[in-house]
């Protein structure tokens, strides 16, 4: 339970810092996945975060990382 709310901050803080200026992906642990162009992801615990920026706006998908490749 208390991991799940950790991960839950970690990742409303890091997107609505990128949110605000994208600049701030640089303060975070993203990385570009492999063999898919401009989608980008965040790790924190057993979660993962995929998004991409669209027309300046962020489109996420937040699943467990046994989950999140399928």
């Amino acid at each position: 339970m208390i991991e799940n709310i950790i991960v839950v901050l970690k990742f409303y803080e890091a997107f609505t810092e990128i949110s605000k200026d994208t600049r701030m992906i640089s303060l975070y642990d993203i990385k570009n996945l492999k063999g898919i162009k401009d989608i980008k992801r965040l790790k924190s615990g057993s979660y993962r975060a995929l998004f991409k920026i669209v027309n300046d706006e962020l489109v996420i998908d937040i699943e467990s990382r046994l989950d999140i490749y399928k």
